[in-house]
């Protein structure tokens, strides 16, 4: 200040400026010129900026000839951010190295997941995936057809559940139809078949195409909502309304011989008969006996169940065939 202004200064400040060495005066001044001419440069576009990963970067144009002294370097190095490995299934990222004044700008684009890739491919409406989850059984829909409508012609039921989890889907141990939900919000989901489920690993089917995907990316966009098939034996008679068999004398009967070859009961000696009839505690036995909850209803769970351990042959999500 004394210097610039010529300000007059007390003893204490000549006294303490004497004590400081020129060469750390100079060596500050220096440091904060430096700063300065940096900032500067930073301001007017002159120096690059390195993207953060996942950014698009646009590397700046050159100014024209003759547009002032200040000119970006000859040579621009475009670090792009370290692709994904292979293993997680992400695509390939691209990147470009602007070499010279004329190069075209480059950009860094975020992969895609293979899984991602794999919903944006599928048709919207979840006909496609009645057609795949009805294929699994040896049944083939016609476009536009109401598949619960007429797959019990066929000897097949729907199973229909909301708030379904992997320990369901695995107990059912049948393909389902998944409803899942490309992004966070509200938007229309897209459907697809769980073929085969092996340990961590699920294998999808939909709009011609297979995919592998790891359990913990699949629930990520699936939300519980799973539709299934399954076959009945010849002569069982339908479900009401509100999904208990023994609502009728046919049904009981039915119920009560499936159950006694399930149950491993053999009939009283001297006799090939079967109880005609089923008590809600008998339905509760077998529920507790193969980890269904046990309200004592014979509904489309227990009855899935009881169709397999009774030899009725049907598709398997764990060996996939």
């Amino acid at each position: 200040a004394r210097e610039v202004f010529d300000a007059p200064t007390t003893a204490a400040k000549r006294t303490a400026a004497a004590l400081l060495p020129r060469w750390v005066v100079a060596g500050v001044g220096a440091i904060v010129g430096a700063a300065l001419v940096g900032a500067g440069g930073w301001a007017a576009g002159v120096w690059p900026v390195l993207p953060r990963q996942g950014v698009a970067l646009v590397a700046p144009s050159p100014a024209p000839a003759g547009a002032g002294a200040m000119q970006p370097p000859s040579t621009q190095a475009v670090v792009a951010p370290r692709a994904a490995p292979a293993a997680t299934g992400m695509g390939a990222t691209r990147s470009t190295t602007a070499s010279g004044a004329t190069a075209p700008p480059s950009e860094v684009f975020v992969p895609t997941s293979s899984l991602q890739q794999f919903l944006a491919a599928q048709p919207a409406g979840d006909g496609a995936a009645w057609k795949a989850l009805a294929f699994a059984w040896g049944v083939s829909l016609a476009d536009g057809t109401q598949a619960c409508a007429v797959l019990p012609t066929d000897g097949l039921r729907c199973y229909r559940n909301s708030r379904a989890g992997l320990p369901l889907v695995g107990q059912i141990d049948r393909p389902v139809m998944l409803t899942l939900f490309p992004s966070k919000d509200d938007a229309a989901p897209v459907f697809a078949v769980l073929r085969h489920l092996d340990g961590g690993t699920a294998t999808l089917e939909g709009a011609g195409k297979t995919l592998r995907v790891p359990v913990a990316q699949l629930v990520q966009v699936w939300r519980g909502d799973i539709a299934t098939l399954w076959r009945t034996p010849p002569g069982m008679p339908d479900l009401p309304e509100r999904g208990d068999i023994t609502g009728s004398a046919e049904g009981a009967a039915w119920l009560a011989k499936e159950l006694s070859m399930a149950m491993g009961r053999s009939a009283a000696p001297g006799t090939r008969s079967v109880p005609s009839k089923v008590s809600a505690s008998d339905i509760r036995r077998f529920q507790l006996a193969h980890g269904l909850t046990p309200d004592g209803r014979a509904g489309s769970l227990t009855l899935m169940l009881l169709s397999r351990l009774n030899g009725i042959k049907e598709p398997r999500l764990r060996t996939g065939a």
